[in-house]
């Protein structure tokens, strides 16, 4: 099933990649139709078929959105990630879930005899989370966590860009990542940390974890120490200095706890040289014990 979710990505991947002439071609009134309703200030729900076959609810124009209702995939990098690890049992934790593209496919992989995990705070944005996961995903068990990710339970005041802008919630208000959205306002928000979650689920094993915490990912890493230095899984972690937030913080935290960097690069896994800064990548930590057997394996061996 891996050879041909492979497969299937990267037919999708190529399409996104490809000249605007050809993907109008392609797409016709997909490609056009996000700018006729952000120029309108129109939202329209929607929904998009995934490159595993699943129907999705998606928010038309909100980016993400856009980009699964055109090509049926988002971040090819972090796919060829879950691709790469996930195996049927496995146990998968999603910070940042969004609509749940990514815990969909991450159910899609685990199986019916494995776990999914998602947080995500935001109100509005769970409604949309939990209808993919209830009607639409593949048969796994699935905990949605109404919280945000972070060091210590508690509280916190998240920027709220409406549904168009629901895929850049943050405590930690960065002008650059918000450029072109509307501030709607501020939501309270439960913030727990993914050691006591764990817990409260009784995960006894833990293959992936999934970080997308709009420049929180240092604190969400504080909070779930005692579950890496336990279950050791892997980490995917967004990188992007932004806010004040440094990545490389991050990354040293997580190779002072015996873990190794890794890219994508064509369709592989290759070492990652850590840098001083850092644009937008995805990257993936992996524990020095078992990183070697893991890029060993081919995706989808």
């Amino acid at each position: 099933m891996k050879e041909d979710l492979l497969h299937r990505l990267r037919q999708r991947a190529a399409l996104a990649s490809r000249s605007r002439l050809d993907r109008a071609l392609h797409l016709r009134w997909r490609l056009v139709a996000p700018y006729v309703l952000r120029h309108a200030g129109i939202l329209r729900k929607e929904l998009a078929t995934t490159f595993f076959d699943r129907r999705m609810r998606v928010v038309l124009p909100e980016p993400v959105s856009v980009t699964i209702w055109r090509y049926g995939m988002f971040e090819p990098d972090v796919a060829f990630y879950l691709l790469s690890l996930l195996r049927p049992g496995d146990n998968f934790v999603d910070i940042g879930g969004h609509f749940g593209f990514f815990s969909m496919l991450g159910r899609e992989l685990v199986g019916a005899e494995g776990t999914v995990v998602t947080f995500e705070p935001m109100p509005a944005t769970r409604e949309i989370l939990a209808e993919n996961m209830q009607r639409n995903a593949a048969p796994a068990r699935h905990h949605l966590v109404p919280a945000a990710a972070g060091a210590l339970a508690g509280t916190l005041m998240f920027k709220d860009f409406g549904l168009a802008g629901s895929a850049f919630a943050t405590p930690i208000f960065s002008a650059e990542r918000a450029s072109g959205l509307r501030l709607a306002g501020e939501v309270e928000v439960e913030v727990r940390t993914i050691d006591s979650v764990v817990d409260e689920f009784a995960l006894a094993s833990l293959r992936l974890m999934k970080i997308d915490a709009e420049n929180a990912e240092y604190e969400v890493i504080q909070g779930a120490l005692s579950t890496i230095r336990r279950l050791r899984p892997g980490i995917v972690i967004e990188a992007g200095d932004s806010a004040g937030s440094s990545t490389r913080r991050v990354l040293d935290a997580l190779v002072a706890e015996d873990y190794r960097p890794f890219e994508f690069h064509d369709w592989a896994l290759r070492p990652h040289v850590i840098a001083d800064a850092y644009g937008y990548l995805n990257l993936l930590m992996l524990p020095a014990e078992s990183s070697s057997e893991i890029i060993s394996q081919r995706c989808c061996g």
